[in-house]
C-alpha cells in the first residue's frame, strides 16, 4: 500500500482555520487588556499585626498624609514646628506603622520624608507606586 499524498488545497484549509482561530483569540483578549490598562490600580498597603497604619504619599510637590488627605509641600517637611513634624510627633511608635508610598517623580520627597520618619524613631516601610495608582484605606 502506498501512502496517499496530501492534496495541495489541504494546507491552505489548515492555514485558513489557524488564522480564524488566532483572530478570534485576539478579539477576545483585546477588551480584557484594554480594560486593565484604562482603570487606575487601587492599592491597599498593609502594616504589621497590631499596628495602626498611616500613609505618607510622596509626590513631587510634597506629601499627602492619610488618613485625612492633608497635603504638605516639600519645603514644609523640615523644621521642628512644621506641619509634617507636628504630625510625626503625634504618632506613637509602639502603636503606629508609617507606610511611605513612593511615586515615580517623588523620590526627593521620599528621601526627605524617610529621613524625618527615621529621625523620630518611627517604624516604617515603603512601597513604589505608579503615578495613577490610588491608595485605599
Amino acid at each position: 500500500m502506498r501512502p496517499v499524498p496530501p492534496k495541495s488545497g489541504d494546507g491552505l484549509l489548515l492555514l485558513a482555520l489557524l488564522v480564524c482561530v488566532l483572530g478570534s483569540l485576539i478579539l477576545l483578549a483585546a477588551p480584557l487588556t484594554l480594560s486593565s490598562v484604562q482603570r487606575p490600580r487601587q492599592v491597599r498597603l498593609t502594616a504589621p499585626a497590631g499596628k495602626t497604619k498611616v500613609y505618607i504619599d510622596c509626590r513631587p510637590e510634597g506629601v499627602v498624609l492619610y488618613p485625612g488627605s492633608k497635603p504638605i509641600s516639600l519645603t514644609a517637611l523640615r523644621g521642628d514646628d512644621s506641619p509634617f513634624q507636628t504630625f510625626l510627633k503625634s504618632l506613637n511608635p509602639q502603636k503606629t506603622y508609617v507606610l511611605l508610598a513612593v511615586r515615580p517623580e517623588g523620590i526627593k520627597t521620599f528621601q526627605t520624608a524617610r529621613s524625618e520618619v527615621r529621625r523620630r524613631g518611627l517604624p516604617f516601610g515603603y512601597e513604589p507606586l505608579d503615578r495613577d495608582w490610588r491608595l485605599l484605606p
